[in-house]
């Protein structure tokens, strides 16, 4: 075989080592992952990141990066206390492992982002509803954390339609509620949907 044809194979064999070498790159050659296996991977690493947090996948698609998922996932730290964190963030997975963006912040630190007072922003959580609550002020609710401290006091908040408070009926609104370990009663605040203003509060002794 002449020097020339040695050549021109060498090149081809070139070409073809770098054209896989970008397809590999580009994820073209990675192993087919299956949905349920890429939601699951980011749960499992969002459990351990996250300790103590409620983790939901919230959804899974077809990624813009061909071989991959993107992933939506919900993560509600503290979710007890007074003060949740909620935020949401995206994977790409495999194409980037393991590496998130935050695709939204919703409370943190005794904080809603977003939130304002004019009637417009809708409360459409549990963890924005007891921020929300929280943050009003009231006088029971701050009674009982005073008394028996932050880190001992635990809430939940559900939505209702409808519903009757000491005679008087409320439509779309979250009922909060605040209690502690050590208490003998809880403290109740009820806010609206829209604009997260407080309508009633009570307490009801155990």
């Amino acid at each position: 075989m002449d020097l020339l044809v040695k050549t021109v194979i060498g090149a081809i064999i070139v070409a073809i080592l770098i054209s896989v070498a970008y397809d590999f790159a580009q994820g073209g050659f990675t192993q087919q992952t299956s949905a349920a296996y890429a939601a699951n991977t980011v749960y499992s690493y969002l459990k351990t990141t996250f300790p103590g947090a409620i983790i939901n996948i919230t959804n899974e698609s077809n990624s813009t990066f061909q071989g991959s998922w993107h992933i939506l996932a919900s993560v509600i730290n503290e979710p007890n206390s007074p003060c949740p964190g909620y935020a949401v963030y995206s994977f790409d997975y495999p194409k980037y492992k393991l590496v998130y963006q935050v695709e939204n912040v919703y409370t943190a630190n005794c904080t809603i982002f977003g939130f304002n007072t004019n009637g417009t922003y809708l409360v459409v959580s549990g963890p924005v509803a007891v921020t929300r609550a929280y943050s009003l002020n009231i006088t029971q609710v701050n009674e009982l954390v005073k008394t028996f401290g932050f880190n001992n006091v635990t809430t939940s908040a559900q939505f209702y339609n409808s519903i009757t408070i000491q005679n008087s009926t409320y439509d779309s609104v979250w009922l909060t509620n605040f209690s502690a370990k050590n208490s003998n009663y809880s403290t109740y605040v009820a806010i609206t949907q829209h604009g997260g203003n407080a309508v009633a509060n009570y307490t009801v002794h155990s």
